[in-house]
């Protein structure tokens, strides 16, 4: 893969302008935190989805929009003045807080119901497929590194601390609203190795084959 995200949000930053059509589009987005030290060329992930920076001044990044990432994000529904999330690519010196995130989202879900308990926030998100969704397992919403509380036929709990409703748009979240979903990618590399061993006796050769 050629960039790599941990699902830790630095910086919740404001759309400034968005352009979408079905050639493709792009986004502006402030931050001053997350535009210094960006160059041209490098990956952020807004939203969980990775884009590559066209330009960059002190406070601001332009990034291009690729049609196929517009049919299958929220990109396309982002307008001016909306909040966010935004992660830099992990560097190799960096510390990997949350789990591997690759900034490809694999479908768009939405949020069915709400409840608080305590200090904790509950969200339950409609899934098209949960066979890659686990208990205690990771799942990223919108860019942010989750734990699953627990899994339906089509749905998926998770609890937010309070730090990350205080510090992503996770905060702001609401029945209906719909959100980026990456599922984790080692469940996704799993069903491609099981998918080409069903039937076949689990031994250690084959284990081994496959990285085991």
């Amino acid at each position: 893969m050629s960039c790599v995200f941990t699902g830790i949000v630095e910086d919740v930053g404001t759309v400034v302008s968005a352009h979408h059509s079905a050639r493709g589009g792009a986004i502006c987005v402030a931050s001053r935190q997350i535009a210094e030290g960006t160059r041209v060329g490098d990956s952020i992930a807004v939203c969980g989805a990775c884009l590559t920076v066209r330009e960059v001044s002190r406070e601001m990044m332009t990034m291009d929009i690729m049609p196929e990432t517009l049919r299958t994000t929220t990109l396309s529904k982002l307008k001016r003045n909306d909040a966010v999330n935004l992660e830099r690519a992990m560097t190799g010196a960096g510390r990997f807080g949350g789990h591997l995130v690759t900034g490809h989202i694999d479908t768009v879900g939405t949020v069915t119901h709400m409840r608080s308990e305590g200090n904790a926030r509950w969200l339950c998100i409609s899934l098209p497929d949960t066979r890659f969704v686990a208990h205690k397992g990771s799942i990223a919403l919108d860019g942010v590194s989750l734990t699953v509380s627990s899994v339906g036929p089509q749905s998926a709990w998770v609890s937010l601390v309070p730090h990350t409703t205080a510090h992503t748009t996770l905060g702001t979240q609401h029945v209906g609203r719909r959100m980026n979903v990456e599922y984790d990618i080692l469940a996704r590399y799993c069903e491609r190795i099981l998918a080409h061993t069903r039937g076949t006796p689990t031994t250690t050769e084959m284990l081994e084959r496959n990285g085991f």
